[in-house]
């Protein structure tokens, strides 16, 4: 499955300050998505093997005190998507991202944004971070979202919020792209 690697384990070390609405708000270089951040990202691009070919994960990340927000999206081969449709693909993605790493589902939900599916689910790693995940499939193209931190700050850690603050284009600003598909 291709997305074991594309939900990669994530550890950290180093919890944002201040109202998620104060965050600045960064784009994806094809403006396809806007997302605020709480400092300034790394962008990264790497090629992932899976075993339906190389895939390219591209990653807006930073850290705010003892949390690491990250988002980073794929486009999904033509192939997978001929088999499966939205909500397979995260699905699968979902129950992949929860076996990744040894630990404790601690809340899963499912829903629709902007008209898109999605899965959020949080794992709690024995004596280690806790992980919330959201997972959106916008046509081809595959969002990961997430938020690490230690158990003794998640209280104060903004995952919902910095969810919450991810938007994608409209059909009116690419009018070349139809929504669901």
């Amino acid at each position: 499955m291709i997305v074991i690697p594309i939900l990669s384990a994530m550890v950290a070390t180093v919890v944002a300050t201040g109202p998620v609405e104060s965050w600045p708000k960064y784009s994806s270089a094809d403006r396809r998505f806007d997302v605020k951040l709480p400092a300034e990202p790394t962008r990264t691009s790497e090629e992932v093997e899976t075993d339906s070919g190389v895939l390219v994960r591209n990653t807006l990340s930073c850290s705010a005190g003892p949390a690491l927000y990250q988002v980073s999206f794929v486009d999904l081969p033509e192939r997978t998507l001929t088999f499966r449709n939205s909500e397979q693909v995260l699905d699968a993605a979902s129950d992949l991202g929860e076996s990744v790493k040894p630990g404790q589902v601690f809340s899963e939900g499912i829903g629709r944004k902007e008209g898109r599916p999605w899965r959020r689910f949080r794992i709690v790693v024995p004596n280690g971070p806790v992980v919330s995940h959201f997972l959106l499939v916008d046509g081809k193209r595959l969002y990961h979202l997430a938020v690490v931190a230690p158990p003794s700050n998640w209280r104060k850690v903004k995952a919902k919020d910095f969810f919450d603050s991810f938007t994608m284009a409209t059909p009116e600003d690419r009018p070349w792209y139809k929504v669901g598909r």
